[in-house]
């Protein structure tokens, strides 16, 4: 027996599914407008709350049948992302199936609901404590032996508003969209083989990062939508904030896939080496180099092209031409990324596809290094042996964006001991050492190599 009543506004649709035609609380909050409203809720798929037949009797209202298996609410989405499953929220449920006016069933599992974003690509999270709370509430209140007055309205709200919550947290966040930004230009974008550096605050300016992303993208021309870019730093003070406009603006301008360094690190020689390897339409690199960085400090921002190599001067020119007479960026200011850990991430961005991999910023580059140098023998060296003594490295990375690349080769690849190598940690200010590998910057390294422990000393800059 159909319960309709747990749901106070649905109505059939076709293959005999009912549908959510006026919950508040996703209309509220969505941040979409009533056409996309309508849209992905007219592709909603909403189960009613059924029994297994024969129950407790011709005129029980249970929802517990004879087995003590509970036939509960299935929420399904034929939306662009996929589906949404709907799983147990309270012992009353446990072995129980989800079932649809279909005949077909799925096991019931653990409180979690599953979002399957693509064929390739899954993501998994946990309920929200207020989701998995009212939802428990209203489990509780149907699988009473009957359900009659104030415990059916209860569990209706309770029902609606775990519904809604599942509805908006999935459905509404999946229609991502481009928006125009209007803004005016800044007259010195101008940026050199380089890049543009400029001091912190100056890049804090309204739109002035926007500006200069957009304008470096619109170089591509008629080749930006369906590019692939490459895109990562050195670490210092803005470039997460950076990468993040990024990933935004490159979506909302048709990019198809950006390949974005852990944490938004790579080192340029790292960056020059995926382009060619991927063969990308180019790389932004977040960078001042050797400038000092944090907050009252400097940043910076470069184009690398197809080759690989640095944007040349007709590039340059473009770009500043381009950012003269900006009136206007494209940004998906509801796109939210997590750049922290590697795997694919995948988007539908204007029906388009979008695809933000997050890589291993050190991999690939060594790899390469393995290609052009020999490992062994260089490992050999380090290590000694016999009538040779070890020969010793000491390696300083300024806390620049090198540390990691330093760690892997030459401790974990190369097996040099872990006190030969000395400020490997990227940071954000560069631990207060200036990321300028001369005699006065890199003084302690000089000062080290004088006392004679040391056959070999090097450092490297911000951004290697």
């Amino acid at each position: 027996m159909l319960l309709k009543a747990i749901f106070q506004e649905v109505r059939d649709i076709r293959n005999g599914f009912a549908i959510i035609l006026n919950t508040s609380p996703i209309r509220q909050n969505c941040p979409y407008n009533k056409h996309n409203y309508d849209m992905y809720l007219e592709e909603l798929w909403m189960v009613d709350l059924w029994t297994a037949g024969g129950g407790r009797g011709a005129n029980s209202k249970s929802l517990v049948s004879e087995s003590g298996n509970m036939h509960v609410v299935a929420l399904q989405q034929n939306i662009r992302i996929g589906k949404v499953e709907f799983e147990e929220v309270n012992p009353h449920l446990r072995g129980g199936r989800m079932g649809n006016h279909l005949g077909k069933t799925a096991s019931v599992h653990p409180t979690e609901i599953r979002t399957s974003i693509s064929s390739s690509s899954a993501v998994k999270f946990n309920t929200t404590s207020a989701l998995a709370n009212d939802a428990t509430k209203a489990g509780r209140t149907i699988s009473n032996a009957t359900m009659t007055g104030e415990d059916e309205i209860h569990s209706r709200n309770l029902l609606r508003t775990a519904a809604s919550q599942v509805v908006y947290g999935q459905s509404c966040r999946a229609l991502l969209e481009g928006i125009k930004v209007e803004t005016k230009a800044y007259g010195d974008q101008k940026p050199g083989t380089s890049g543009l550096r400029k001091a912190v605050k100056v890049f804090q300016q309204k739109n002035y990062t926007e500006n200069f992303i957009q304008s470096t993208l619109d170089t591509l021309g008629d080749k930006l939508k369906g590019s692939e870019i490459v895109v990562g730093g050195d670490g210092r003070y803005y470039c997460k904030d950076a990468v993040d406009l990024i990933i935004k603006i490159s979506a909302a301008n048709g990019v198809s896939k950006l390949l974005v360094g852990q944490n938004g690190i790579l080192s340029t020689p790292a960056v020059s080496a995926l382009i060619r390897k991927h063969g990308t339409d180019g790389g932004i690199i977040l960078t001042a180099s050797h400038n000092p960085g944090g907050p009252n400090k400097d940043f910076g921002i470069k184009f690398n092209i197809s080759n690989g190599g640095p944007a040349p001067d007709n590039v340059t020119n473009q770009i500043f031409d381009l950012s003269k007479n900006i009136k206007e960026y494209s940004i998906v200011p509801d796109l939210k990324v997590d750049f922290s850990k590697i795997g694919k991430q995948m988007f539908k961005v204007d029906g388009n596809p979008f695809t933000v991999e997050v890589i291993d910023s050190v991999e690939d580059y060594l790899q390469l290094m393995k290609e052009i140098f020999d490992f062994p023998t260089i490992k050999n060296l380090l290590k000694g042996g016999g009538a040779k003594k070890p020969f010793k490295i000491l390696i300083n990375s300024l806390n620049g964006v090198t540390g990691p690349y330093v760690r892997r080769i030459f401790i974990d690849e190369l097996g040099a001991p872990v006190d030969n190598t000395v400020n490997t940690v990227p940071l954000e200010d560069f631990g207060g050492l200036h990321p300028d590998p001369n005699l006065t910057y890199a003084a302690e390294l000089v000062e080290a190599l004088k006392v004679g422990d040391y056959d070999l000393g090097a450092a490297f800059d911000g951004d290697g």
